[in-house]
């Protein structure tokens, strides 16, 4: 069994999706929610968008209080 940690429930988009997006250059929120679908499923973002958030905190180095949720 693989252990993945799913992100985002509505379109299955795991952490590791989000960290090898980052890494390929997409270092913008709005371009991580484009790439990988995450914010875009039918939650519109309510069950990954604090998650998604942290990741791209940790990976880019960047506080959590500078990022805005993309629309």
């Amino acid at each position: 069994m693989v252990d993945r940690k799913i992100i985002c429930l509505c379109l299955d988009v795991s952490e590791k999706d989000i960290i090898d997006t980052i890494k390929e250059g997409y270092d913008h929120m709005e371009l991580v929610k484009r790439y990988t679908g995450v914010f875009m499923g039918p939650c519109q973002g309510k069950m990954c968008s604090i998650n998604t958030l942290k990741i791209f905190c940790k990976i880019t180095n960047t506080k959590i209080e500078d990022m805005k949720i993309p629309t």
